[in-house]
């Protein structure tokens, strides 16, 4: 699929297309995260003439994939589990 913006120039469906919205849902993040994320540069963004941001699916797509990898990696047995402490019984506080 080709988009065309107003300058004329031709975007394809790998460059720019996702909204700041359709990019937080496949991330399952805030909006606002993915604003951070373009703006500290974690993330590619163009902007469209009227000024809103466009994100590439391959972009997106390997993000996505980073923060996949890295909560398994967090999930996984050989994860370090911080031990706690049991919760006082109120016989403690008489």
């Amino acid at each position: 699929m080709v988009n065309y913006d107003l300058s004329g120039s031709i975007h394809t469906m790998r460059t720019a297309n996702l909204t700041t919205r359709q990019a937080a849902q496949l991330l399952n993040v805030s909006e606002a995260t993915i604003k951070r994320w373009a703006d500290d540069g974690v993330l590619k963004s163009e902007k469209t003439v009227g000024g809103h941001r466009r994100y590439g699916i391959e972009s997106i797509g390997r993000l996505r994939g980073q923060r996949k990898l890295r909560n398994e990696a967090a999930a996984s047995p050989r994860a370090v589990k911080r031990k706690t402490k049991p919760l006082p019984s109120p016989d403690d506080f008489l």
